[in-house]
């Protein structure tokens, strides 16, 4: 862009980022710059574009297609679509990744335009450039597709509702709530057209409380904790990781968490959907001896986790892992590992491997 050379999309996008990062504006205003598809006029291509944060409103900037001389895409669509010019005919949300993958189709005015405003509101809350600290994943991939009458569509995607991956940039968002109402609005509609949310909540599986020591327990719902008096161990992508009372990380010299040599770990997260809007324990991992589950501890030999896990209902299953035994009941999976840990986990629908 700067010596005068041929640019696609990428050039002016990323040309753009770099005089938003020189200049000086208030802690209000920032830029991202954002890897999509837009449908140009036989087929959908791949385009990158930015957006600009400030007073409180995302505003897209597409300086590709407001180069006359340079656009290849005629028509900025996805702009269009956001700023209410084009009405999409209908909405595709489709989630999942190598485990699997899903799609809701709605063409409900209502759907489209909260998916619309949805992504309007999304604003960034952080952002991580040290390599070190950010992870990715094949699963957990989430798109959003607009399709208008004429055929043309826009892609826009994320790969959880709570980070962007973006050209080795992690954006944490803030502001996700409406799109994940949306995500579960059209998944109602699309599956179960008047499904009610009460309706759901009978049809999750809780796994009944045994004798245990532990404070929370596996597809407990936690909507009424207050986790701010627990220490959250950082870095969990797709939900949210607390050490139990009592436990404390260490923190090296690079600043990194180190947990406890003994501990119990809890995992926050939607169930039994990630869409869904109640917060469960889902995973629990459990390195202190002192804890007791079905009276089976770190100390329990194999033989007793069989006679235990057996009379409570629990299948054997065969599995890759070494030195590890597994047994499952309906969701539950019990990971023992003897004298190093316990895994307690419910699977989610839709699973997303970052949480686990």
């Amino acid at each position: 862009v700067f010596t005068g050379k041929p640019v696609v999309c990428e050039g002016y996008s990323k040309a753009f980022q770099y005089l938003c990062d020189l200049s000086d504006f208030s802690s209000d205003v920032y830029c991202i710059t954002i890897g999509g598809k837009m449908a140009g006029v036989s087929k959908a291509e791949e385009h990158m574009w930015n957006i600009v944060h400030y007073n409180g409103s995302n505003y897209l900037v597409d300086v590709t297609n407001s180069d006359g001389a340079a656009a290849t895409y005629s028509d900025p669509l996805f702009i269009q679509i956001i700023e209410g010019h084009e009405i999409p005919e209908k909405v595709i949300y489709g989630m999942g990744g190598e485990g699997g993958y899903e799609e809701y189709t709605s063409s409900d005015t209502g759907v489209i335009n909260g998916f619309i405003e949805a992504l309007r509101s999304i604003s960034i809350k952080s952002i991580i450039t040290d390599p070190e600290q950010i992870s990715y994943t094949a699963d957990g991939i989430k798109d959003f597709t607009f399709v208008l009458e004429d055929g043309r569509k826009v892609i826009f995607n994320l790969d959880t509702f709570s980070r962007i991956h973006i050209n080795e940039v992690v954006y944490e968002l803030n502001n996700t709530m409406e799109l994940v109402e949306m995500c579960q609005q059209i998944q109602d509609q699309d599956i179960q057209g008047n499904f009610s949310m009460d309706d759901k909540d009978e049809k999750i599986f809780i796994l009944e409380r045994p004798d245990t020591n532990l404070e929370f327990w596996i597809t407990e719902n936690v909507d009424n904790v207050d986790f701010s008096k627990y220490q959250e161990r950082y870095g969990l992508m797709g939900g949210t990781e607390y050490y139990g009372s009592g436990y404390v990380p260490s923190i090296d010299e690079e600043g990194n968490q180190l947990d406890p040599e003994a501990c119990v770990l809890y995992t926050v997260t939607s169930y039994p959907d990630y869409s869904s809007q109640t917060r469960h324990i889902t995973s629990i991992y459990i390195t202190d001896p002192s804890i007791n589950v079905y009276g089976l501890t770190l100390n329990s030999t194999k033989d007793a986790v069989k006679s235990v896990m057996e009379s409570n209902g629990f299948t054997y299953q065969d599995n890759d892992i070494s030195n590890v035994v597994l047994y499952v009941k309906d969701k539950v999976s019990f990971f023992f590992m003897e004298k190093s840990h316990i895994n307690i986990r419910v699977k989610v629908e839709n699973e997303n491997q970052l949480v686990f």
